[in-house]
């Protein structure tokens, strides 16, 4: 009498709670369809991923094992159900470091600062977020290539700038000392002031 074995096979399909949360958050807020939206008025193909979409799956890798080259996304994914996630013709081929790389092409083509402030404008109006704090940051960068002395001979000929007078640094006196110590340098100092939200105000 012959034995027929029955074999069920079971194959895992899923994804970790926490790039899952994040990348609900950017369908919930809106966040996907502004950049697919935005993508849309310089790129009317169809693509089976979408450039938003391609954000979304990068960010999803990102919050669980922080900065992930393209060509590992589609690893990432091996076990996640792609089609419910960035649409149904997506399958993990999609993903590839290719497809991903053309995606982020369009979206450097917009004006990607105006596209930034929406998305934190988005975020703040989605959830009610708070804006009547500001902070600032600064930081200063050497200008190499013109040294002190340059920068005392176009004070000594009248063509400097008025009201920044050389002495033993370059750097204004608020400015502070120069980060890598070359106070013998010009410095370029630079600050961010953002609210409470993250958007940058200046």
């Amino acid at each position: 009498m012959a034995m027929e074995i029955m074999m069920e096979e079971r194959t895992y399909e899923g994804i970790h709670a926490v790039p899952a949360l994040v990348m609900g958050m950017m369908e919930a807020s809106g966040v996907r369809k502004l950049i697919d939206d935005s993508c849309r008025k310089i790129d009317r193909r169809c693509f089976d991923l979408s450039p938003g979409m391609a954000v979304k799956a990068m960010v999803g890798t990102m919050v669980e094992r922080g900065k992930t080259p393209l060509y590992r996304v589609e690893d990432y994914y091996s076990t996640a159900p792609t089609d419910l996630l960035f649409g149904r013709r997506v399958s993990n081929r999609s993903l590839s470091d290719t497809i991903l790389a053309e995606r982020l092409d369009t979206i450097f083509r917009l004006d990607t600062r105006k596209v930034q402030l929406e998305s934190y404008k988005l975020l703040r109006d989605k959830y009610g977020l708070s804006t009547d704090r500001l902070f600032m940051d600064a930081t200063n960068y050497t200008m190499f290539g013109m040294k002190y002395l340059e920068r005392q001979l176009e004070f000594d000929l009248g063509l400097a700038d008025e009201g920044i007078a050389p002495k033993e640094s370059p750097i204004p006196a608020y400015g502070g000392n120069a980060k890598d110590g070359r106070n013998d340098l010009v410095q370029l100092n630079l600050s961010h002031i953002v609210d409470q939200s993250g958007i940058p105000l200046a």
